[in-house]
């Protein structure tokens, strides 16, 4: 366990219904715990589209001509890398294993159109401070090749957030690397 590492999470929250418009924001810092408590517990919602996206970033103020507050020239300080996968072969637990034995600390869920027979989920890994926009390619670099370059291609999308939350009917996992959370290196 390394003690010094950051024990919070700064995060942007676009709230839902209509999050993906993100007209909204709400930034939030919590410690990293209860962050992965609130992954592991999420509410449900009736569709996909009434879930609030996430973003462990935070942004400015400025406005597209749509009105979204989400887009890279917005984005102010990344504090988290967050991986999407969607090829429906790596169980969220393999990718677990990876993490753990690479002594990486990270919080992964399902999305919404995950099967047990076509996995699909999504990785969040904190920093271990504020890191500047530039330097998320190189994390996110370093992020996947430890789970074996199989993260897709709108991971390295700078403002890309997700969803986040169970949808009725549809299941839903989430894991925490090691039995502690503040345990592994961001």
């Amino acid at each position: 366990r390394n003690n010094n590492m950051t024990a919070t999470i700064t995060y942007t929250e676009f709230p839902g219904p209509q999050a993906h418009k993100a007209l909204q924001k709400n930034e939030h810092t919590i410690k990293w715990a209860e962050f992965c408590r609130m992954v592991v517990n999420v509410p449900s919602y009736a569709q996909k589209s009434e879930q609030p996206l996430i973003k462990l970033a935070t942004f400015d103020c400025k406005r597209t001509q749509a009105h979204s507050l989400r887009h890279d020239a917005n984005l102010l300080q990344i504090w988290g890398i967050e991986g999407d996968y969607d090829q429906g072969i790596v169980t969220l637990e393999q990718a677990q294993e990876r993490l753990e034995q690479a002594g990486i600390r990270a919080v992964l869920h399902t999305s919404a159109s995950h099967r047990q027979d076509a996995p699909r989920w999504r990785v969040l890994a904190p920093l271990s401070a504020a890191h500047r926009p530039d330097q998320r390619n190189a994390l996110m670099a370093r992020l996947n090749g430890v789970l074996g370059g199989i993260l897709s291609n709108e991971s390295w999308t700078l403002s890309q957030a997700y969803y986040l939350g169970r949808v009725d009917g549809v299941g839903y996992e989430a894991a925490v690397t090691f039995d502690d959370p503040d345990d592994g290196a961001c």
